[in-house]
């Protein structure tokens, strides 16, 4: 086992490899960008009159951050030999 794996054999997470701590920490962190995210595309829907192309960026970027932290894509991409 490597120090980056815990018992059950996840890694650290996107915490940084900071244990628990770090993980709740970047968890709420990306909560927090998400709905901050969110209420600038709902202020951008109701004010700007050509909002589509700017709602369309905000949702790729909400759309990266949720792929990134949540169903941990980097995992997928990265070779076994990084992880060791």
């Amino acid at each position: 086992m490597t120090t980056r794996e815990t018992p059950q054999g996840e890694g650290a997470g996107a915490g940084g490899g900071h244990g628990a701590a770090g993980a709740i920490r970047t968890g709420w962190v990306i909560f927090l960008a998400l709905a901050l995210a969110t209420l600038v595309e709902y202020i951008v829907a109701v004010s700007l009159e050509a909002n589509l192309p700017i709602i369309i960026a905000i949702a790729v970027v909400k759309a990266g951050l949720i792929s990134y932290y949540f169903m941990h894509i980097v995992r997928a991409w990265s070779s076994e030999e990084e992880e060791a």
